[in-house]
């Protein structure tokens, strides 16, 4: 894929075909599938909370036919990346294609919050995904007796 055709993947308009997204459990992962709104091109974002780390999330989009990765947020303000021209990138991340590496590549991503609906909405809106969604994360729900 070149630069050019990623960031027009990235750019057009998406939409979710499930209106209703529900934030995978901690342990658990999740896919989203999506389409253009102007063409016939169809879209994955993966939710994995496969971790034992509280409020560690990685969401992943990635074209469906070919499974090209288009843009993956790495929520983790602990961890390292390093890019393959050797910068480092401390915290939470956003991992953007870049011709010749995939997604190898990122950049700083603003953490400020650490409620992973507030991620994953900003990451919908790096995805150019409509806002014609509802967000619902029940992991952090207690019962009582």
């Amino acid at each position: 894929m070149t630069q050019d055709d990623a960031i027009k993947l990235v750019e057009m308009f998406k939409e979710l075909l499930d209106k209703k997204v529900y934030l995978p459990e901690d342990g658990k992962r999740k896919e989203l599938y999506l389409k253009s709104t102007t063409d016939k091109n169809e879209f994955i974002i993966s939710i994995n909370r496969r971790s034992i780390v509280d409020n560690k999330c990685t969401f992943h989009a990635r074209t469906k036919g070919k499974n090209e990765p288009l843009l993956r947020l790495d929520v983790n303000p602990s961890s390292t990346h390093t890019n393959p021209d050797g910068e480092v990138i401390n915290g939470t991340h956003l991992h953007i294609f870049k011709e010749g590496y995939e997604i190898k590549y990122a950049i700083p991503f603003d953490s400020s919050s650490k409620n992973l609906v507030d991620h994953c909405i900003s990451f919908f809106k790096k995805f150019n995904v409509i806002e014609d969604y509802q967000i619902y994360d029940f992991t952090n729900l207690r019962l009582f007796s």
